[in-house]
């Protein structure tokens, strides 16, 4: 079994199922994850540019509106390389936890960015109600 901080490409022709952030598939390695603080299309181009400068990367795909980058490799990469990499762009790296949650279920990629958004709309609204109260 391979250590979750590294991603490794399989000798196979076959798809091979990983962790549901990783698909092999004719030794490249599709790693997914979300990228936590990006607004707008300058957002993706950075997030974009920043993670296909990491040695290995043979493409790297940023959605805004899913929140989500594909990393397409050839090689092993470290999951802190990509954190470092999207961070030096000046966002977050968020990878699925395969810890069981509280209720007994792995807790999934959605299911984080889903949280994340939440926290960030009652953040938005605490600011709101700030502003409103001042004037």
């Amino acid at each position: 079994m391979k250590s979750s901080n590294q991603v490794t490409k399989q000798p196979s022709n076959q798809v091979t199922k990983q962790p549901s952030n990783q698909v092999t598939h004719n030794q490249l390695t599709k790693i997914t994850f979300a990228i936590k603080g990006m607004h707008c299309a300058s957002c993706v181009y950075t997030s974009e540019k920043a993670l296909k400068a990491i040695p290995g990367v043979t493409d790297a795909v940023v959605n805004l509106a899913t929140g989500k980058a594909t990393l397409t490799t050839d090689s092993m990469i470290e999951k802190n390389k990509i954190i470092d990499a999207v961070k030096s762009a000046g966002y977050q790296a968020m990878f699925p936890s395969y810890a069981k949650a509280s209720e007994g279920k792995e807790e999934t990629l959605d299911d984080k960015i889903k949280v994340e958004k939440m926290k960030e709309l009652k953040d938005l609204r605490i600011k709101v109600l700030a502003l409103v109260t001042k004037s």
